[in-house]
């Protein structure tokens, strides 16, 4: 009866954790959650949308540095990086 037990357990926790990875994916609450996953190796197409964002934030970061160095640059001012 014991080990009957804590099979039931263990397949009940089994199915938690994949539920729960799931709904995770689902609503796209854990950022870079498939890019992760695929690394890991299991196949999961990432969204384009949360890709292409985090892409964009990072070029508008890039650009605004840029033109921080460009315009110390020009006046010799202390701007903040």
């Amino acid at each position: 009866m014991k080990t009957i037990s804590i099979l039931a357990l263990r397949i009940l926790m089994g199915i938690i954790f994949v539920t729960h990875g799931a709904a995770l994916l689902y609503h796209q609450s854990v950022p870079e959650f498939g890019a992760f996953l695929n690394s890991e190796g299991m196949v999961i197409k990432t969204t384009c949308c949360n890709s292409t964002s985090n892409i964009t934030r990072q070029r508008r970061m890039m650009i605004t540095r840029m033109n921080k160095l460009q315009l110390k640059e020009k006046t010799g001012s202390q701007v903040s990086p």
